[in-house]
């Protein structure tokens, strides 16, 4: 009788007949054993069971049941399945990241170098120009330099010496201006008459010109300004070429109060008693004086005085807006 075996678990099948299988490995005697089992059992029930069961069908289909079964628990028995490594590796990475994070927390800040006193000062100066450039571009903005009308020349001899510059492509300046200075004083009197004309126009439309700008910025704008231009002249006298802008004329601008003595200063040199003496001693003299007075003989410039203060800061109030800088109130600085 032929049987159907399968050996360790594999998709190989192999037809055998009995008296082969005593060779086997002892992996296959149950198998025997388990036919044997079940044909005892077949043979004490009914003879068409133990019939059906002998049958070479019956016997074909057990052993293959019990060969699957074989292959099933060999397959979990067998060898493990071959790693494809990336568990390994992602271990290992994040074994490594985690280590790179222990040394980044353990690691010890480097020791700064300390400097000489050389190098702080050095360092302190170098700041401090930082700081005073800054500053310096912060005060050119406010000072409203960059949109200021350019006027036009009003003098006739200014006029003249840029009519006879245009075009001009001489080196030697000096020699340029020679012949100018010749040439402006061989003109005859129409030229100069025209040139005169000339400059008057200018100078009205000068005055227009600067109006309009001064009136498009606000009374404010215009203190700032002014302000910003003598700090620059602070910041830059001792340079070669320092910042130096006019004051901006504005007529809406609060007049500051005179104080006691500059109100009896102006009255003694509109009394015209000192005209006979030179500025310095008409300081000399009018402060002795003002020394030398009573309480009471003050008191007069002293009222004035206060009324003119207060004058300054009602009209401060109107025009710019706030109160003066002596009135306000210091910031409290925040916690």
């Amino acid at each position: 009788m032929q049987f159907v075996f399968a050996r360790r678990g594999r998709r190989v099948f192999q037809r055998l007949t009995l008296h082969q299988t005593a060779p086997l490995s002892t992996r296959a005697s149950p198998a025997t054993g388990h036919l044997r089992r079940v044909s005892r059992l077949s043979s004490t029930r009914t003879p068409s069971v133990t019939k059906a069961v002998n049958s070479p069908i019956a016997i074909l289909a057990s052993t293959n049941a019990w060969a699957k079964s074989y292959a099933t628990a060999a397959t979990g028995r067998g060898r493990p399945k071959a790693h494809t490594g990336k568990a390994t590796a992602k271990k290992s990475a994040t074994n490594k990241t985690q280590k790179k994070k222990t040394t980044k927390k353990t690691a010890k800040p480097a020791a700064k170098k300390e400097l000489t006193p050389e190098q702080l000062e050095k360092k302190k100066a170098s700041k401090q120009a930082a700081k005073l450039k800054e500053e310096i571009k912060t005060l050119l903005v406010a000072s409203l330099k960059e949109n200021e009308p350019k006027l036009a020349g009003v003098a006739p001899w200014n006029l003249f010496v840029q009519q006879k510059l245009r075009g001009n492509t001489s080196r030697d300046l000096a020699a340029t201006f020679r012949e100018i200075s010749a040439d402006f004083q061989n003109l005859s009197s129409s030229e100069r008459e025209a040139l005169q004309d000339q400059a008057a126009q200018n100078k009205q439309a000068n005055e227009r010109a600067y109006t309009a700008w001064v009136n498009s910025h606000t009374p404010l704008q215009i203190k700032e300004a002014n302000y910003a231009r003598k700090r620059l002249l602070a910041l830059t006298e001792d340079r070669r070429y320092p910042v130096k802008l006019h004051q901006i004329k504005d007529e809406r601008q609060v007049k500051r109060p005179l104080n006691t003595f500059i109100l009896f200063s102006t009255e003694r040199g509109e009394s015209g008693d000192l005209k006979h003496m030179s500025i310095q001693e008409k300081g000399r003299h009018v402060k002795a004086e003002f020394e030398n007075m009573s309480e009471e003989e003050k008191q007069k410039f002293v009222t004035r005085a206060q009324q003119d203060r207060e004058r300054y800061i009602r009209e401060y109030r109107e025009v710019y807006g706030q109160d003066p800088v002596t009135l306000r109130k210091p910031e409290k600085a925040s916690p």
